[in-house]
């Protein structure tokens, strides 16, 4: 885990959208999903609902 997965992780749960986060911190969306992807898997828990075109967080998001 590093500091900047930390921070996509906030902008996403903040906004609530991968691509609209994604262009908040001018990444491309694939590259904000691999660093959510690589945090979950690192941590053994899923932080984010995927929900169609948007997102929510998780029991385990939100005390992250």
């Amino acid at each position: 885990m590093d500091l900047r997965q930390l921070e996509i992780f906030a902008k996403v749960a903040e906004i609530g959208s991968f691509s609209r986060a994604a262009e908040a911190l001018h990444l491309t969306q694939p590259t904000v999903s691999e660093h959510i992807r690589a945090l979950e898997d690192e941590l053994g828990v899923r932080l984010l609902e995927r929900l169609g075109r948007g997102t929510a967080t998780t029991r385990a998001g939100q005390l992250l």
